[in-house]
């Protein structure tokens, strides 16, 4: 019962906070690519309610002709199939795509909620899902018709279906990872960082026996037969659209000083802080000591920042959004060494986690209204002149 009313809480703190920042009401300009995810999303979801008429290339040529925002094979598909699967049942309005990312953003709210229970409690977890929600990065996301927010959503999958790989050693684990990485591939190219994670689950532990393991070869086969076929045919046509032209000898360096300083920017400065604390707590213990959980967290951080050290997609601190939910979980670790040195009273135990929220709040609260424009009246106009 405690479970439910918490991921009550938090689902409906995720939608009353988009509500607030938006109305539901305000145009997609707040990032370049809004528009285009937006109409692409709405291409997909007007073929399937045509009834699949014809060839989809063709259907995309003249759907272009009208509203030349389509993008897809700038980005993928997967996140455009999400929208129209939301928005067959619940329409294509304003509303209805700004509820979808709501949903997305709460499913990884609650899912940090229960993932962290074990280490925190009930309240420590919910309040740690609480500053999810306040950090400035989610609330720019929420705001935001953008798949960074799937993404994360699907890291954050992937992360637990590899702990449940490393924890059984069964294929069948090893094989819905593959999936999950592979169908975040199929959302945006970054997902590419999480074929990362065995590798740094190796190096971590020294368990040097596991790069022979047939399951994590099997699903690099699953990674590669569901992302690869996508990823090549339109690897140009991304390729042209990366914002970072300069040549790796000189990105990396950039990045290697920009990579901590947005992790940081993305928990805010005193829960990176905390952040730091956990690393410290987790690498003082044994190799392999740490649960299967945890290592898979850490070597999905170190995958995403390793990934976007050496990869030019453009610097941007959103870009590891795919990593903060697993941060988060490393946070939890930091507020458990906090509370060691606490008294064991409840209102003791949860003092870290509510300064956290606390600080949190600070940065981001009172929450900055998404402007609305007021394009309304001129796109009912352009509407009424076919």
């Amino acid at each position: 019962m405690q479970r439910l009313l918490a991921a009550a809480v938090l689902i409906g703190a995720t939608f009353g906070l988009q509500w607030f920042t938006t109305r539901h009401s305000a145009e997609f300009s707040l990032y370049p690519d809004e528009p285009a995810h937006y109409v692409t999303g709405l291409m997909f979801t007007e073929y399937i309610r045509q009834g699949f008429p014809g060839s989809p290339i063709h259907f995309a040529e003249q759907f272009y002709i009208h509203y030349p925002k389509v993008a897809i094979g700038s980005w993928p598909p997967a996140f455009y199939s999400v929208q129209a699967l939301w928005e067959l049942p619940l329409g294509s309005s304003k509303a209805s795509a700004y509820s979808l990312i709501a949903a997305i953003m709460a499913a990884i709210t609650v899912w940090i909620f229960l993932l962290s229970r074990g280490m925190l409690g009930t309240p420590g977890a919910l309040l740690l899902g609480v500053v999810f929600l306040l950090l400035p990065i989610t609330q720019y996301l929420l705001q935001m018709m953008m798949a960074d927010g799937l993404v994360a959503l699907l890291t954050l999958a992937a992360t637990v279906l590899f702990a449940r790989y490393w924890e059984m050693g069964r294929y069948r684990d090893a094989v819905l990872y593959g999936m999950f990485v592979g169908a975040t591939v199929l959302v945006k190219g970054s997902g590419v960082a999480l074929t990362l994670i065995p590798v740094f689950a190796i190096i971590l532990t020294r368990r040097w026996n596991m790069v022979l393991a047939k399951p994590l070869w099997l699903a690099a086969a699953v990674v590669a037969i569901i992302g690869g076929p996508w990823t090549a045919y339109t690897l140009k046509i991304v390729q042209d659209g990366f914002q970072e032209s300069i040549p790796l000898s000189s990105y990396v360096p950039a990045a290697l000083l920009r990579l901590p300083w947005w992790q940081a920017l993305n928990l805010t400065i005193p829960v990176a802080g905390v952040f730091c604390l956990g690393v410290w707590r987790m690498s003082r213990r044994p190799a392999g000591a740490n649960s299967p959980l945890l290592l898979s967290t850490a070597a999905t951080v170190l995958a995403v920042l390793v990934f976007h050290l050496f990869v030019t997609v453009g610097m941007e601190p959103r870009r590891i959004f795919m990593a903060i939910p697993q941060s988060l979980l490393i946070v939890a670790q930091g507020i458990h060494w906090l509370r060691e040195g606490l008294p064991n009273r409840p209102v003791w135990q949860l003092a870290p986690s509510l300064a956290l929220v606390l600080i949190a709040g600070f940065h981001s609260l009172p929450p900055v209204r998404k402007p609305h424009y007021g394009f309304d009246q001129a796109a009912q106009y352009i509407h009424s002149k076919p």
